[in-house]
């Protein structure tokens, strides 16, 4: 079958970009093939017809009356869309808690899927969602080797091609510059959603407050990811730590990634671009209580790691807190752990051996256009 007109379906704002990026590697090697999406800025920018976005409103936990209302607008756009112009193919890209919904619906109109990304279920050994999901897909192509080991058995057209990320970020020296700051820097990266954005900034606020009363002159920065959280950010400060100074960060994220000493992160994407630019960093994970009890005693969900460096190398790189652990003056306590030689030293040689181990040897982007266009495609 001749793939001409493609319907990409992304989430939250990491997907996004990998959605746009497999846009344009789909026009690149198909310039007529017609695309329709539904994400974020940057793939309506790549697609040919927009219909719906996620980015900014996919909610974040499994329950809620949001995520029913959220689910609900989003499964009629689609319909609707369908019903004024079948797809040849569809890509589910990387959408935790709408990937069963969407193949419903996709499978009634008899659209073949390709999933690109998975659902965190393989972090989790989840076989039987696992299961469902191969079932559903006429081709997975994986991002990280557990992931691919863990969907082999389960499908006959399983790809790995390497991570995305390696190849969008601008290369970073192995030896780069010293830092131009005379005091240290820590950023703060508090993700891409408010429900996120809300759940861990206040305890990061709350560490940097910590070390600013220390006085040991460390700077803080908020990286924002999108203008539409700015006045969310602000009130955020003013809230919880109206003392505090701190600078809030637009626009390109390299600079400030090459000036950090340390961060104080959400899990995420986010946890690879500081990896990649050897930033020492502790992560930061929360569920609403509501998801929280109903993951862990509803659906008896046991996960070792949520930062992908410490998925990857199968280990604790990266400290993480979680939930309840989230404690400023335990935080702070860590920041300055992880900056005293010789843990620092240690953190970044794991770094490096890490990222020699993740860097594909070709354009992982291209390879998954190809799958999705039916091309011929390296393994």
């Amino acid at each position: 079958m001749k793939v001409n007109k493609v319907l990409i379906l992304s989430g939250e704002i990491s997907s996004d970009i990998y959605g746009a990026e497999l846009a344009k590697a789909l026009k690149i090697l198909h310039p007529g093939c017609q695309i329709t999406a539904a994400g974020g800025d940057r793939l309506k920018a790549a697609s040919d017809f927009f219909v719906y976005e996620t980015a900014y409103k996919s909610p974040l936990g499994l329950v809620g009356l949001g995520y029913r209302l959220f689910r609900q607008a989003l499964l009629k756009v689609l319909k609707r869309a369908m019903d004024q112009d079948l797809p040849d193919i569809a890509v589910i890209v990387d959408f935790q808690h709408m990937h069963g919904h969407f193949s419903a619906l996709l499978e009634k109109y008899k659209v073949p899927i390709v999933t690109y990304i998975t659902p965190n279920s393989w972090l989790w050994k989840d076989a039987r969602l696992a299961k469902k999901i191969a079932a559903h897909s006429q081709d997975i192509i994986t991002i990280f080797e557990p992931e691919y080991d863990f969907y082999k058995p389960l499908a006959s057209r399983v790809h790995y091609f390497g991570h995305p990320l390696t190849y969008l970020l601008p290369p970073v020296s192995d030896n780069p510059p010293p830092k131009t700051a005379s005091m240290p820097l820590l950023s703060l990266w508090p993700g891409s959603r408010p429900q996120e954005i809300a759940r861990v900034l206040p305890k990061m606020l709350q560490t940097a407050q910590r070390l600013h009363d220390k006085q040991l002159g460390y700077h803080f920065t908020i990286a924002v990811t999108d203008s539409r959280f700015v006045s969310l950010i602000r009130k955020m400060v003013v809230t919880h730590t109206p003392g505090l100074p701190v600078l809030l960060w637009e626009g390109d994220k390299d600079p400030l990634l090459k000036e950090s000493h340390v961060a104080l992160t959400a899990s995420g994407t986010m946890t690879l671009h500081l990896l990649l630019y050897r930033v020492p960093m502790i992560i930061l994970g929360a569920l609403s209580p509501l998801s929280y009890v109903v993951a862990k005693y509803g659906l008896r969900i046991q996960i070792k790691h949520i930062g992908l460096p410490n998925i990857l190398s199968n280990y604790t790189l990266v400290p993480e807190f979680i939930q309840h652990k989230m404690i400023p003056e335990a935080m702070a306590a860590e920041v300055l752990h992880i900056q005293r030689e010789p843990q620092k030293t240690m953190i970044r040689k794991r770094y490096e051996h890490l990222i020699s181990r993740i860097f594909p040897a070709s354009n992982p982007i291209m390879q998954a256009a190809k799958v999705v266009l039916g091309l011929p495609h390296g393994q």
